[in-house]
């Protein structure tokens, strides 16, 4: 099957955009609100819990990016084959069980998707009318399994990235021709907040460079969101994002990759509060590109802090495409907490968990909740002008 042709920025101009004095204006000001995070009692909490989590749309929709045009009805097919057996609706549940044990104040979430449908697909006729019946709205979806666990939280804010729309082959009519529905999936990230959270300073943006392939007619943003919370009048910059995949193509989209990164740091420079960025990197740890820049760049893994268990490798993603496979297969570590701590920080211990790799972590019907674990991790917090946690 011959690869299209994918117009990506090419590595030179990375380099290129390295070197170049960009002078960017911060969009993320200090927050005006204040928070106070109690506990069960309504003591105020010692602790700062923040969780990550890509909750996997449910098939591997990267397949669609190197289809030749004529294959891609057929294997949107199988892909919808794939995201209906693996059961969104059951795995939210699993997913708010998840959030309920660890009680996380901020949560980022990558690739809650919404899927619409239109039977009589227009597509392959060049026609324009989107498909806008929704067959499944994941947000909604995890929302009501976290109120059915007596959870409160509220969307603080969120990015939307991709919306894209293909032909999918339904089958023949009673002439022998083939049948053709149109799949529309919208992906988002988005930032939960518990309602001991307040929040203010909301702002998202899609990242400059984009997959964007015209034989397709496909264009895939990435991007992130970014909220303001001031915790016993210490100001905490949570941000949330999810990096492009590069093991497509590697060769383009890792430059891609590293682009969005270099972005993402030079937008956030210049605070001096600590930020606490989370998300799907799709960078390794521990020799990433992207993954060891973002050390370079002042982030610091929280994992690498974790005195729980750093001796454990942390890995979050491996589980199988159908969510079938009968033991935790996880081989690497993608999914981040990081910090960087300004002038005033956290201090103290940090205690990071990966969740959603554990037998009772399963959907009643034995799938796993996502193919990423979510990583938990708690902070104490801290007064300001403290002595700072990494040195």
């Amino acid at each position: 099957m011959k690869h299209p042709t994918i117009y990506l920025l090419t590595l030179a101009s990375v380099l290129l955009l390295v070197s170049c004095d960009m002078e960017q204006m911060n969009p993320l000001e200090p927050g005006l609100q204040v928070t106070k995070l109690t506990d069960g009692d309504g003591e105020t909490s010692g602790q700062l819990r923040v969780m990550t989590q890509n909750v996997y749309v449910g098939t591997e929709v990267d397949e669609i990016l190197t289809a030749a045009p004529d294959d891609v009805p057929f294997i949107a097919a199988e892909l919808f084959q794939m995201l209906q057996a693996t059961n969104f609706p059951e795995r939210a549940d699993a997913l708010a069980r998840q959030i309920k044990r660890t009680k996380p104040h901020l949560i980022g979430l990558q690739e809650i998707s919404t899927v619409r449908f239109q039977m009589n697909g227009d597509y392959l006729d060049n026609l324009t009318v989107d498909a806008v019946d929704v067959l499944y709205d994941y947000l909604d979806l995890l929302l009501q399994a976290l109120h059915n666990q007596n959870l409160h939280y509220e969307v603080a804010g969120f990015i939307e990235n991709f919306d894209v729309e293909i032909p999918m082959f339904t089958g023949f009519d009673e002439d022998g021709n083939p049948t053709f529905a149109d799949i529309r999936l919208t992906d988002y990230d988005v930032i939960l907040a518990s309602e001991e959270v307040q929040y203010s300073n909301v702002f998202a943006k899609n990242y400059d460079y984009a997959i964007d392939i015209p034989e397709l007619n496909l264009y895939i943003p990435r991007g992130y969101v970014a909220i303001d919370a001031e915790i016993r009048g210490q100001v905490y910059r949570f941000v949330n994002t999810h990096l492009e995949d590069p093991s497509s193509d590697p060769e383009q989209l890792l430059p891609l990759q590293w682009a969005q990164a270099y972005e993402l740091v030079n937008v956030l420079a210049e605070e001096d509060d600590p930020v606490i960025l989370v998300g799907d990197f799709n960078s390794p740890a521990q020799d990433g590109p992207t993954y060891t820049y973002m050390l370079s760049e002042g982030y610091q893994d929280a994992w690498n802090y974790n005195r729980k268990v750093s001796e454990e490798p942390g890995y979050t993603y491996g589980h199988a495409p159908d969510l079938l496979n009968p033991t935790a297969e996880f081989y690497e570590r993608i999914d981040f907490v990081f910090i960087k701590d300004g002038d005033k920080t956290i201090t103290g211990p940090v205690v990071a968990t990966v969740v959603g790799d554990k037998d009772r972590d399963r959907t009643i019907s034995g799938l796993w909740p996502s193919d990423h674990g979510g990583v938990v991790v708690k902070f104490p917090l801290a007064p300001l002008f403290a002595e700072k946690l990494f040195k």
